[in-house]
């Protein structure tokens, strides 16, 4: 009916029309989104691996695989560019929002022009459900008071759970946000996240469907695993006892056999040679392979753990009907992660914090790694084997850091159940792969902003037409320093370490490939062809300029310190009041390589004992703690998980002042003098050894009147609410003091 409404005096003069409601997709394709995190080509059970992962190898074979599938080598970067279509430069992703710097391609802000794949669909009338890790939003922007437009439900998506960082504690995530505020875990025995956010995942499907069966869904279902920490409950560990027992050389060939068999890899591939520091199998000793198989066994449980939980996904999408009008999209984000370094870790921010037991210490870890209060990964050993056949991993633009698993299901609008593609694509590909199989044309206005053109292209040809050609001409690569390019088959790759903070890149010297017949970088080309290297140097310089790639930056730790945006003034004084919601990352108080002073004033509990945390920052694995426990105030700075210090003082009377004191040494030896003053008492006076230099954990919050996630200290169990009353604690902080990279290293060796 046309024209305006007629609203006469009466019912009976009165024409009925309701407003128009927003759009209803109904009838049309739901899309699940599965990613997962740091898991290489060859750890998939299609793919090769000897991790057992049933309900991934389903969807392949009720679906297709593809062998040249490419990401961006790090998890932010390939997330920006999945949802976005556009790579991660252009959006502003060049790594994660930690290491951000103020350059359009670099500053993590991503612009709204690059509208997100969920943001056209919700558009278009589907539900939009994002469930697990984000990794998308500023740091300094992960408060409670925002700002959002760049949290989950700011990019399209109705319903959000999960966490905003980059990795998180599975037993005990003490970052968990709901929509768009920081939400405390579900109690219980026996918690684990990915069983959460499956719960999560399906609860938000069956409250959809039974609202309104025929309105589509889009699901981002992104997993933490298999990212470090590698948690998992030790049955799924031990089934893979024996399993790993020959070492990572063995199960390397293993792989590749595997992969030749299915037809992943040509009989003509080869394995290249080990990787940088890692060492030949044979030559280690048994305590070391025991600790290492052990490590892997907790890795391989890890991801048969998760493979569990996307079954259970598939499972309930069949339960309901709407599994084959479902399209279901898996991949990881990069390849294995080198991060576990020569022996493995049990605490991955000492690691960053260049603290480094000694293997023996990591051998008295052995037979609960994987569980709470371990932050673990296994050696770069299990990430080479795990990237099988390629070379090197994540944080690389060799083919161990950017080639991973796809898989695309979809009965109803795929032929060829179970069959393997080869054409070249990159993960760019996928926004546009998915609305061209929906047939739907990106919009060109979203939310009253014009869109870029999305720079991926479709790859939906070669789902139809499996033998065509690749139509993925050219796409560079930079990570960290490190660059490539891809152009028509050929492959130029920089010699050139990532985060090595060597510069001098008009130096670096190229190798170049044949894709098509070296797949996995074994025979270099470029003495033989130098003039094809010249042109895709020139080339890759050219897709720079286009796509804000530069400045090229290679540094490591010391990114982390680097000056970043807040979401108020600079201020030098900070307030927290009791039992308000947790502060994380750049939203706190940064109070590294600095003095910073506790003050607050506590009333006793009239009525019982006077206990709990008054202040805490951090977790088990980096941070302090100030808290009343057996009649005493205790300060407690935890050197991730390394080491403790302890200052304590009689708990006062009656109400009192308290106050924390931490000098940092201006000579720049990383050290620090407590001084700790109850009421009216001689302050109490300490020294820390070493303070946390470069990373604070970032899923560890910062919380006044209790302790949220794992405790910062084992004196207590979180929360260890404070049974007292607090006003508020202020906390002031000095001038930020120098970085010594060599003395920081001879104070964590001192410590160690």
């Amino acid at each position: 009916m046309g024209g305006p409404q007629r609203v006469g005096k009466t019912r009976e003069e009165s024409e009925v029309r309701w407003p128009q409601s927003s759009p209803v997709a109904d009838g049309r394709t739901n899309v699940v989104v599965i990613l997962l995190d740091d898991v290489g080509f060859g750890q998939i059970g299609c793919y090769g691996s000897s991790i057992r992962t049933p309900n991934i190898d389903a969807l392949a074979a009720d679906g297709i695989r593809y062998s040249a599938f490419h990401t961006t080598a790090l998890c932010s970067p390939t997330r920006a560019a999945l949802l976005t279509g556009r790579n991660h430069h252009s959006s502003g992703m060049a790594s994660i929002p930690q290491l951000a710097m103020g350059y359009p391609g670099h500053n993590a802000v991503m612009p709204a022009e690059h509208g997100m794949l969920s943001e056209v669909l919700r558009d278009r009338g589907y539900n939009t459900f994002a469930v697990g890790k984000w990794h998308l939003t500023p740091d300094y922007e992960q408060t409670a008071v925002g700002p959002f437009d760049r949290w989950p439900l700011g990019r399209g998506f109705e319903r959000f759970y999960g966490f905003l960082m980059g990795m998180i504690d599975h037993w005990h995530p003490g970052a968990l946000a709901q929509d768009n505020q920081f939400v405390d875990r579900p109690g219980g025995n026996g918690y684990h996240l990915s069983v959460d956010l499956t719960d999560r995942a399906i609860d938000y499907l069956a409250g959809a469907h039974s609202a309104n069966p025929a309105k589509p869904f889009f699901l981002y279902l992104a997993y933490g695993a298999g990212h470090s920490p590698h948690h998992v409950p030790a049955e799924y560990a031990d089934a893979y006892r024996g399993v790993f027992d020959e070492g990572w050389d063995v199960e390397r060939q293993r792989v590749l056999d595997r992969q030749k068999e299915l037809g992943l890899m040509a009989e003509s591939v080869e394995l290249p040679e080990r990787n940088w520091g890692v060492a030949a199998w044979d030559t280690l000793s048994d305590d070391h392979k025991r600790l290492y198989t052990r490590m892997q066994e907790v890795y391989a449980g890890f991801i048969t753990h998760t493979d569990r939980q996307i079954g259970r996904v598939v499972e309930f999408l069949r339960r309901i009907g709407r599994l084959d009008d479902t399209m279901i999209v898996f991949l990881s984000d990069n390849g294995a992660s080198l991060e576990g370094q020569e022996h493995g870790i049990v605490n991955e921010y000492a690691m960053y914090n260049a603290l480094f037991p000694e293997f023996s210490e990591l051998l008295e870890h052995i037979d609960r790694i994987g569980g709470p209060g371990y932050m673990n990964h296994y050696p770069r050993g299990w990430s080479m084997a795990g990237n099988t056949p390629f070379r090197e991993w994540k944080r690389s633009v060799w083919q161990g850091g950017i080639a991973d698993p796809f898989i695309i299901r979809w009965p109803k609008g795929i032929r060829g159940a179970g069959e393997i593609r080869r054409q070249y694509h990159h993960v760019t590909d996928v926004m546009p792969t998915i609305l061209e199989a929906l047939d739907i044309d990106p919009p060109s206005i979203i939310g009253g902003v014009h869109q870029s053109e999305i720079e991926g292209v479709s790859m939906w040809y070669s789902v139809l037409e499996p033998e065509t050609e690749s139509r993925k001409l050219v796409q560079y690569y930079e990570m960290l320093g490190h660059r490539a390019i891809y152009y028509d088959g050929w492959k130029a790759v920089a010699d050139h370490a990532p985060m090595s903070s060597r510069g001098n890149f008009d130096q670096d010297r190229w190798f170049l490939y044949n894709m098509e017949d070296d797949p996995n970088e074994t025979s270099d080309l470029s003495d033989t062809y130098p003039e094809i290297v010249h042109d895709l140097v020139d080339r890759w310089w050219v897709e720079a300029g286009r796509y804000n790639v530069l400045p090229i930056d290679d540094r490591g730790h010391e990114r982390w310190p680097d000056p970043r945006p807040s979401i108020g003034p600079h201020r030098d004084t900070y307030e927290y009041l009791p039992n308000s919601q947790p502060v994380f990352a750049r939203g706190a108080v940064n109070t590294l390589n600095r003095d910073f002073h506790i003050s607050t004033t506590i009333a006793p509990n009239p009525s019982g004992v006077t206990e709990g945390v008054i202040f805490a920052h951090g977790n088990r694995f980096g941070g302090y703690t100030l808290f009343a426990k057996d009649g005493e105030i205790r300060f407690v700075y935890n050197l991730c998980g390394i080491r403790e210090y302890r200052v304590t003082a009689p708990l006062p009377a009656g109400d009192g002042p308290i106050r924390v004191s931490v000098t940092y040494s201006k000579e720049a030896d990383h050290r620090g003098d407590v001084e700790l003053v109850v009421g009216d008492a001689e302050p109490v006076g300490g020294r820390i050894g070493m303070t946390i230099p470069w990373v604070f954990p970032a899923h560890g919050s910062l919380n006044c009147g209790l302790d949220r996630g794992l405790s910062v200290c084992p004196d207590y169990e979180a929360p260890f609410a404070f049974t007292g009353d607090i006003d508020k604690v202020t906390v002031t902080v000095g001038e930020q003091g120098t970085l010594d990279k060599a003395k920081i290293l001879e104070a964590a060796l001192a410590e160690q």
